[in-house]
């Protein structure tokens, strides 16, 4: 199954360490998970304006292409996030919303 993992960004360290938890948590389901908060951010700068919507609009492109988007929500739900669940219902796709407490790398 194709699953579209969100989790709050924001340039964080500790969110960027939350985001490869939530990856390799979809991993260990058995699902193929694509992060696009951990690609973009590598070739944009989510600190530039123009660059962050170019990278949100580009990772919602791959929402059609998901059997599932999973919202990871132990730190908080993001803006981005709701928007990425709004696009996942619009388009049919199933949205769920997972916690790790607990879980180390």
């Amino acid at each position: 199954m194709k699953v579209y993992v969100a989790s709050p960004f924001g340039g964080e360290e500790e969110n960027l360490e939350y985001a490869r938890l939530c990856l390799a948590d979809s991993i260990d389901r058995g699902e193929v998970p694509f992060a696009p908060h951990l690609l973009y951010p590598q070739v944009l700068d989510d600190s530039d304006e123009e660059d962050r919507g170019t990278g949100m609009e580009l990772a919602r492109e791959w929402i059609d292409s998901c059997d599932l988007l999973v919202l990871y929500v132990d730190r908080g739900v993001s803006d981005g996030m709701v928007a990425e669940a709004e696009e996942a219902n619009l388009l049919g796709i199933p949205v769920e919303h997972r916690n790790l407490w607990g879980r180390t790398l």
